[in-house]
């Protein structure tokens, strides 16, 4: 699929059956919020289902999740990503939601609160929102390698940007705990 060529996806296919989709970016990053905070209340995801669909597939859920998906993310774009990139997350569209806001707004003038824009159009854009946005920058210290850094006083401004704009830690206790105990036994 090229975006420049072919017209945007407005349907999913399960099942070999092609079911109309909304593709309002808003929908899509509560469905994202929903995967990065482990959404697993029922009645949420029974929602998001209703704003994905006019009527719910009756399909397998799984085949529903497959194709919601791949829609979120086509295998293609995915393979062409780099695979050495880092896992932690780099942004949050809550926590985020002013830096992004006023990005869009500064290097594209689209005022986000007043457009509606395709899933897929969303994302090429946020891709490329420019180093001169501050969401950028904030993208930038919280990737930041600080053991690439040799000169002591960089690292250590670097080091304070990072805890400046950390995302907060969403995971729970549980998770919390066995990530320690996982990072004490990699020691060993």
């Amino acid at each position: 699929m090229n975006i420049l060529t072919d017209m945007l996806p407005s349907f999913v296919c399960i099942n070999g059956t092609n079911y109309p989709i909304n593709t309002d970016f808003r929908v899509w990053i509560k469905v994202t919020q929903a995967f990065v905070n482990r959404c697993s209340d029922g009645g949420q995801i029974g929602q998001l289902f209703f704003e994905l669909f006019n009527s719910v597939p009756n399909e397998p859920v799984e085949d529903i999740m497959k194709a919601l998906f791949e829609f979120y993310n086509p295998p293609s774009k995915m393979a062409a990503g780099n695979k050495n990139e880092a896992k932690k997350r780099q942004f949050d569209y809550d926590y985020d939601d002013e830096l992004i806001y006023a990005g869009f707004l500064q290097q594209y003038n689209i005022d986000l609160t007043a457009t509606n824009l395709h899933w897929w159009k969303f994302k090429a854009l946020m891709n490329n929102l420019g180093e001169s946005t501050q969401f950028a920058k904030v993208v930038g210290y919280r990737a930041m390698d600080l053991s690439e850094i040799k000169d002591k006083e960089q690292r250590k401004w670097y080091a304070k940007m990072k805890r400046l704009y950390r995302l907060p830690d969403n995971r729970t206790e549980e998770e919390k705990e066995r990530d320690f105990c996982d990072a004490i036994a990699g020691v060993f």
